[in-house]
């Protein structure tokens, strides 16, 4: 049985660091963070003990187009009402169809902790992995949710974590920018 922390939107390593801190026994955790923002390639590839793919979690493999503002900002969700992002002039990243990926190199017996923070992209890939039962390979799940940056209700998030949770996998809030501990065993 593999320990993974599965780290999606991994930005300038932040949830890594936090991870490493927080998390008991975390030295006993593979890390592998997906994060497609050209500005933070270089902090991640020289990230000591993981491994980064510098791709965008999605829905289906390939390029898609990808919305980057001022500062740290982006998204591949078009119209995303948060971060002052340049919609005229997207850039092109790669992205990995996370349900399938997650079946590619897992097995149901590997204990999986995966963490999201991808501005608004985690409506249609958590809902493609509950579609699909790839959902059922994670045991605990920490995600930011930016429903209405991205047009979404409360609604719509409550009935993802109602379904994720109805599989027994608890869900957590992710907050990057948060002072107390959010990994740890007082979650």
């Amino acid at each position: 049985m593999r320990k993974v922390f599965l780290d999606c939107g991994a930005h300038k390593a932040t949830s890594i660091k936090k991870f490493r801190e927080e998390y008991p026994n975390s030295g006993d955790y593979e890390i592998i963070s997906f994060e497609c923002n050209p500005k933070f390639k270089s902090i991640l590839e020289n990230t000591d003990g993981i491994t980064f793919h510098n791709k965008g979690v999605w829905i289906k493999d390939g390029i898609e187009k990808f919305y980057i503002g001022h500062g740290a900002s982006s998204s591949l969700i078009h119209g995303k009402t948060r971060g002052n992002l340049d919609f005229d002039n997207p850039i092109e990243v790669d992205c990995v169809d996370l349900s399938k990926w997650i079946t590619e190199n897992f097995s149901k017996d590997d204990y999986i902790i995966l963490k999201m923070d991808v501005e608004g992209a985690e409506y249609k890939v958590l809902e493609k992995m509950i579609n699909e039962n790839t959902i059922d390979y994670v045991d605990k799940l920490y995600v930011e949710f930016h429903g209405m940056r991205v047009f979404k209700t409360r609604e719509d998030t409550k009935k993802i974590r109602n379904e994720i949770r109805g599989r027994g996998i608890p869900v957590h809030n992710w907050d990057a920018t948060a002072k107390k501990p959010i990994l740890g065993i007082k979650n």
